[in-house]
């Protein structure tokens, strides 16, 4: 019977070896990208809820309830920060009559901002009763 005295490794297990080696490199980068993408998207829609949530603040605290459309309503580009984005406002006045007599009035404020990276978008509504 014939031994042999193996001091070391083969080559087909060396090139496995760096082979597995390589792929697990290769799969923390790719992971590590992904992570940086999901982080800037996650930031753009931060900076973007952001812009709506101001412009819903100014509105809301805005004492001058007949004019809110005419001050507000409308596009804008530019925002600070915010290269390629648009912010749109629209100002939908509702008066409904009550049972027993009456109106109720109040207008609904969607402020909406899109832009690279946002997909369909951010929005919210606000309700702004009158005085």
């Amino acid at each position: 019977m014939l031994t042999m005295d193996r001091n070391g490794y083969s080559l087909i297990e060396m090139i496995m070896s760096m082979l597995l080696l390589t792929m697990g490199i290769l799969g923390m980068g790719t992971t590590a990208g992904r992570m940086t993408t999901a982080a800037q998207s996650t930031t753009t829609r931060s900076e973007a809820l952001q812009s709506v949530e101001d412009r819903l603040d100014l509105i809301t605290v805005d004492p001058r309830y007949t004019h809110l459309d005419s001050l507000y309503a409308g596009s804008e580009t530019g925002l600070p920060g915010m290269e390629g984005f648009m912010r749109t406002v629209e100002v939908k006045h509702v008066q409904q009559s009550v049972v027993g007599g009456g109106t109720i009035d109040y207008k609904e404020i969607t402020v909406k901002v899109t832009g690279p990276a946002l997909g369909n978008g951010v929005s919210r509504l606000a309700v702004v009763a009158a005085p």
